[in-house]
């Protein structure tokens, strides 16, 4: 079955940009990731052979999010919304901005391989089973990998192994 380029794109947009995002947190940074990923698609020419291949974009997405990660310097960045008063104060949105801040920061640091493993199971969602078959690598070494980046998130916010964990 013959694909055009923009049956392609129409397929995988929506993946990609939201891949993206779980890791960038930001629409515009996830926009970039996004056209780099189909312009390294579209070089490459084999987007006939990729389109069936789902979640190798998606994990193409990812690596792609994190590189930006870690090419990114740190920013302030200004809302002009008001967070959705679900029970929580203020402050509270704060330090949960600071913290999520800090963690994409402490991410760009990782080793690939675990900062790869550890967003496609916590921001995707994916079982290691299912990160393992994307990644073409065994379910040990996913979970050596997530536990590595675990371990060396919790130096990072000084907690102690077993709060690590939680």
């Amino acid at each position: 079955m013959k694909v055009t380029w923009d049956e392609f794109v129409a397929t995988h947009a929506s993946t990609v940009l939201t891949a993206a995002l779980r890791v960038v947190a930001n629409s515009a940074d996830a926009d970039e990731v996004s056209q780099e990923v189909f312009l390294e698609i579209y070089r490459a020419g084999d987007f006939a052979l990729l389109h069936t291949q789902g979640a190798l974009v998606r994990t193409m997405a990812t690596r792609r999010a994190l590189d930006r990660l870690r090419r990114l310097k740190p920013v302030v960045q200004l809302t002009d919304t008001e967070p959705a008063r679900d029970g929580f104060e203020p402050y509270q949105y704060l330090i949960a901005n600071e913290l999520d801040g800090q963690l994409r920061s402490s991410l760009s640091q990782l080793p690939p391989r675990e900062a790869e493993v550890f967003c496609l199971v916590y921001y995707e969602g994916h079982s290691p089973a299912a990160v393992a078959h994307l990644l073409g690598i065994s379910t040990g070494a996913v979970s050596k990998a997530l536990c590595k980046a675990r371990e060396r998130l919790a130096v990072t916010f000084g907690c102690s192994e077993s709060e690590s964990y939680r």
